[in-house]
């Protein structure tokens, strides 16, 4: 099976090849009934392998983690008062294009 990676931002990586073998193709084979040979393996490329480390270099260059922002969060959650109207109505807001199709 071949399948193609989707960027963070939407643009399409090259394919990259996955063989997929699961028990499901692997009963279909079975001589007797309810006789399951195999089973669930996924393999990846070395060219996957490589792309998803360069894709994980390159997001923690873009974004470094603002502990202060991490750990500010972390503390309101915690306590209760992460989530309040003005933030509740802004994601509203943001959302709803996108639910109505606009």
């Amino acid at each position: 099976m071949d399948v193609t990676s989707v960027t963070a931002t939407g643009a399409v990586a090259r394919p990259v090849q996955v063989s997929v073998n699961t028990a499901a193709a692997a009963y279909a084979r079975a001589d007797k009934p309810g006789m399951v040979r195999g089973s669930d393996t996924v393999e990846v490329s070395a060219e996957a392998r490589a792309a998803a480390k360069a894709s994980r270099a390159r997001r923690s260059e873009d974004a470094p983690v603002r502990l202060d922002l991490v750990t500010r969060v972390r503390d309101e959650i915690q306590q209760g008062t992460y989530v309040t109207l003005p933030k509740m109505d802004q994601a509203i807001r943001e959302l709803t294009p996108e639910l109505v199709g606009v």
